[in-house]
């Protein structure tokens, strides 16, 4: 019995924190954001649009590093290439 009691008072004990938790009250989305959630989302869509066009110019930064570098590399192969010896035309022997 004693047992008993002292499984009780610990039971309730522990489950006195749980229930003096009390939840915030409700807000909507972007409540304390100003102007509501319209300008949220507003400004959402701004700084993903911003977000890509940073990235495109990145990318085509990128490009134009990569074909500069491949025309370099192309005149340099071009200069490194044994020039090709024609033969020179050979003469007609003169017939008197």
């Amino acid at each position: 019995m004693k047992r008993f009691l002292i499984l009780t008072a610990l039971m309730a004990a522990s489950a006195t924190p749980v229930l003096a938790q009390t939840y915030p009250p409700y807000q909507p989305p972007y409540a304390a954001y100003p102007g509501g959630a319209p300008a949220a989302i507003a400004d959402q869509h701004r700084y993903e649009n911003d977000r890509l066009r940073n990235q495109a110019e990145a990318n085509a930064a990128f490009a134009r590093q990569l074909q500069t570098e491949t025309q370099l590399r192309r005149l340099e192969i071009e200069a490194a290439r044994q020039p090709t010896l024609t033969p020179a035309p050979q003469a007609r022997p003169t017939t008197p």
